[in-house]
């Protein structure tokens, strides 16, 4: 399976927003960004394995 470029965006996008919550001090949001990353990364990866 090809890597959709709307996932690419998706975790560019959560990157980019966990990076301005910590920038900001917004731990909390900063946190729970990175936590749906990961979830991103882990669902990306599983389509990817079992191509």
């Amino acid at each position: 399976m090809e890597i959709l470029p709307a996932e690419l965006v998706k975790i560019g996008f959560s990157l980019e927003n966990a990076r301005h919550d910590l920038a900001s001090g917004h731990y909390s949001a900063a946190e729970a960004t990175l936590a749906r990353l990961i979830i991103q990364l882990r669902r990306l990866l599983g389509h990817l394995s079992r191509s």
